[in-house]
């Protein structure tokens, strides 16, 4: 894995991962506001793994939600430097998912499978939520070997 990162303006850099980007940001009157911050992005990084993850295995399970979607918070410690203190993920999935294959399959993630997930996991805990058709139908946090 290899990334270039080139600055732009004020706080404004672009990262480049072969003939893929992405720009980032802070908010005014430090940067422009025109971007995710970089640790916004870490939060989008522990996202998007895991939702890769529960994806593989419900296709496997040849099970096809109606709609999935994650919301995460991440609780900074404030001070110098600020990291996170806590980060929390909620699964939104509806319709045409069995809620066992769904709670398995975000446990294997949390527990197996999402490097991103723990690479946090090793500084701050990360919990999370279940929701099947918007029901809670799990709770948990990342535990990783």
């Amino acid at each position: 894995m290899k990334t270039t990162l080139t600055w732009s303006e004020k706080l404004r850099f672009s990262a480049v991962f072969g003939e893929h980007s992405v720009a980032m940001d802070t908010r005014a009157p430090i940067g422009t506001g025109t971007a995710p911050s970089p640790k916004e992005l870490v939060l989008a990084g522990i996202c998007g793994c895991t939702a890769m993850d529960v994806a593989m295995v419900l296709r496997k399970a040849r099970q096809t939600p109606g709609s999935f979607a994650i919301d995460a918070t991440a609780e900074q410690t404030g001070g110098r430097p600020s990291v996170f203190k806590t980060v929390h993920i909620v699964y939104k999935v509806a319709g045409g998912v069995d809620a066992e294959t769904l709670k398995s399959a975000v446990h294997e993630s949390m527990t197996l499978d999402c490097g991103v997930s723990a690479m946090i996991a090793k500084v701050c805990p990360i919990t999370y939520d279940v929701e099947l058709d918007g029901k809670l139908i799990a709770k948990g946090e990342a535990r990783f070997p």
